[in-house]
């Protein structure tokens, strides 16, 4: 065998930490984006956490972020409902 062909598993753990990489980034850019909703003490938590242990921190990153942006266009879909009434 070649030694400058990577085997099959090389690929395959590679690929699986391009994937990381790439979910840990847009956990980050997200975080960046909520972060006046989240607060500065709770946002660098956040990014520690998804900085330490990339794949289950972005993951339960971006689960929490979605819930917080559903609450948050509920909350203004009742503000502006109210302002209409």
């Amino acid at each position: 065998m070649n030694p400058l062909i990577p085997g099959p598993t090389d690929v395959a753990w590679s690929v699986v930490w391009i994937a990381a990489v790439a979910l840990a980034v847009v956990a980050l850019v997200t975080l960046f984006r909520t972060k006046a909703a989240v607060g500065v003490a709770a946002a660098t938590l956040w990014a520690f956490g998804i900085i330490l242990i990339p794949v289950i921190g972005a993951s339960v990153w971006l689960m929490a972020s979605r819930r917080l942006r559903r609450a948050e266009t509920r909350r203004k879909a009742a503000a502006s409902g109210s302002e209409a009434a």
